[in-house]
């Protein structure tokens, strides 16, 4: 439980960094741009070679599970994103951590906003509880996937609020809430101590990811002029796999 908190904490907190950085304006848009590639890759490679063997061999209705998982993430992502995006210039993706400059948005669209990524950082929350619960080691490789896209869900978040014209410091708190959603998550699914029950939200866990990194992160890298973004991405799977031997070498996995 001590490492499940610990990482759930952590990840939570990396979502008020990223509040913090865009009510701060202390962020540099080339560097999270590589940050972003890297996180792709690195998400990319853990759902497909660590979740997806877990899932599918751990219960029946695994494949169905990611599917309404992937299916329920793009519904909220599209219908919520489309609204958050009502009367602004610039049609950016909420995950992706950009400013809204040029228009107010409104008051109901920031708040669409807010309840899919709050549903979405339960769901981080719940993969990281879930997967150490199976295996600690392989648990901290999931956090890190889900760590490495945090900054920029926080940033995002804070930067919507910002742009429906609230204040920095009720930007900031929404930012804060998704951080604790996702100890919630962990909490929710420790506190069962079933695996089964467990195994249910690692699917759902692993489809989200697979939406964020195949529909989202990947294309975002793709349709950027600065190429350099793919050999991010490349050095992402490379870390996971790298990760993975190192765990494997010590007995880790």
């Amino acid at each position: 439980m001590i490492l499940a908190l610990f990482l759930s904490l952590i990840a939570g907190f990396a979502d008020v960094l990223g509040g913090f950085l865009s009510v701060a304006k202390k962020v540099d848009q080339k560097t999270l741009r590589y940050f972003i590639s890297t996180s792709a890759g690195f998400i990319l490679a853990v759902t497909i070679l660590d979740l997806y063997p877990e899932v599918v061999s751990g219960i029946e209705s695994g494949p169905l599970l990611i599917l309404v998982g992937f299916v329920a993430i793009f519904m909220m992502e599209n219908l919520f994103a489309n609204t958050a995006h009502e009367g602004a210039h610039e049609h950016e993706h909420t995950l992706l951590g950009r400013h809204f400059e040029d228009d107010v948005l409104k008051e109901h669209s920031v708040w669409a906003a807010f309840l899919g990524l709050l549903i979405h950082t339960f769901f981080d929350g719940a993969a990281i509880s879930a997967r150490i619960l199976a295996s600690p080691a392989a648990g901290i490789l999931v956090f890190i996937a889900v760590l490495s896209h945090k900054v920029p869900e926080g940033f995002s978040m804070a930067s919507i609020f910002l742009a429906g014209g609230s204040a920095r410091s009720r930007s900031f708190l929404a930012a804060v809430t998704l951080g604790f959603s996702t100890i919630f998550g962990a909490l929710v699914v420790y506190l069962t101590q079933q695996t089964q029950f467990s195994l249910v939200f690692l699917g759902l866990a692993a489809g989200s990811f697979t939406y964020i990194a195949s529909s989202e992160l990947v294309p975002f890298i793709s349709g950027t002029k600065d190429k350099k973004g793919i050999w991010f991405f490349l050095l992402g799977v490379v870390l996971f796999y790298l990760t993975s031997r190192l765990l494997a070498t010590f007995g880790l996995k």
